[in-house]
């Protein structure tokens, strides 16, 4: 199953009672062309399309208390961080997580890490 649609199966099992909105919204895919921008550009973009998103329910025609981000890999990484975010600017507008292996640890090598350290387009090396 891919990413979008285990996605799309998660929001109907657990977030509404019935359709999904008419609308779709990968809201951390790179909206704004981040991914061609320096860290924390991609935070900061997801941080105010999400706010966006609450503020403007009403007009999406969705529940504001049934706002959940999530992502996989450097996506999970993305939806942590703004729902950090949020918390610590006293912001309450996330109210679900669905976080698929999120990249969360920067200090500790781990062992996957350490095996696939080259290839797969990643590399160890500065």
């Amino acid at each position: 199953m891919e990413v979008d649609s285990l996605f799309a199966a998660l929001i109907r099992m657990t977030l509404f009672a019935g359709e999904l909105p008419d609308f779709q919204m990968q809201l951390l895919s790179p909206i704004t062309g981040s991914c061609q921008h320096k860290f924390p550009a991609a935070i900061y973009d997801c941080y105010d399309a999400t706010k966006w998103v609450a503020e403007n329910a009403d007009e999406l025609k969705i529940d504001p208390s049934r706002i959940f981000v999530g992502g996989d890999s450097a996506g999970g990484n993305l939806a942590a961080a703004i729902s950090i975010m949020a918390r610590d600017n006293g912001e309450d507008f996330i109210r679900h997580q669905i976080l698929i292996y999120p990249v969360v640890n920067f200090v500790t090598p781990t062992s996957s890490l350490l095996e696939y350290a080259e290839g797969f387009g990643s590399s160890t090396r500065k």
